[in-house]
């Protein structure tokens, strides 16, 4: 949404609270404005009707996360998508080529667990024990967006042109190419693999809640 469309957000807000025999401060606007700005009017008020008609949570008052919830489908969705889009990657591009994904997250997790190489190489044996770990640092870093990402995937054939001071090719840009075109530009130029620690990570996600 764009600021002139505050006003019919408002509204918007206030009918549905209205709906509930609820009534919105203008903290409590303020913070769902934040939350939501960058939806559209449009696809908001559908969500909205959505969390009115649905059986089980419409008849409470929807907080943010609970819209959020709707146009995007929950964290744990989020992460197995992004997992069996990796998988995909695997199959059609494998670790020859260096990759770029059309999500963050998904480069920091990926590194975090080994590196492209690596992971294509468990593809075979152990790839679908992974998908568990996968969609946990997943959600980890939805919860807490990570600061940096690296803007690529580096492949086999990269791996050695750069050891050996050669040319590389252009990645295979992979998923939404707009998308993944901003993880590119967005992403740092060189970037070291993370040792894979899943255990201490999910720990301390656990202290943190």
């Amino acid at each position: 949404m764009l600021p002139e469309d505050k006003p019919n957000f408002v509204s918007l807000m206030s009918n549905i609270a209205e709906l509930y025999k609820d009534k919105l401060s203008v903290a409590r606007l303020e913070i769902y404005w934040r939350c939501l700005q960058h939806y559209s009017i449009e696809t908001l008020r559908k969500a909205l009707d959505a969390h009115v008609l649905n059986p089980d949570q419409g008849q409470f008052m929807p907080k943010p996360a609970d819209i959020v919830r709707l146009l995007e489908g929950g964290n744990i969705t989020k992460a197995l998508q992004a997992f069996n889009k990796v998988k995909r990657a695997v199959e059609q591009v494998g670790s020859y080529s260096s990759i770029v994904f059309d999500d963050p997250i998904t480069h920091v997790v990926i590194e975090q667990m080994g590196g492209w190489m690596q992971l294509c190489k468990l593809y075979d044996k152990e790839f679908s024990f992974k998908s568990l770990d996968f969609q946990k640092l997943y959600v980890r870093y939805v919860h807490q967006k990570p600061f940096r990402h690296p803007k690529q995937l580096t492949g086999t054939m990269d791996g050695v042109n750069l050891r050996n001071g050669y040319l590389t090719k252009p990645p295979v840009f992979f998923g939404d190419q707009e998308l993944a075109m901003k993880v590119y530009q967005e992403g740092e130029e060189k970037n070291t693999t993370i040792e894979y620690q899943p255990t201490n990570l999910l720990s301390k996600h656990t202290e943190e809640k």
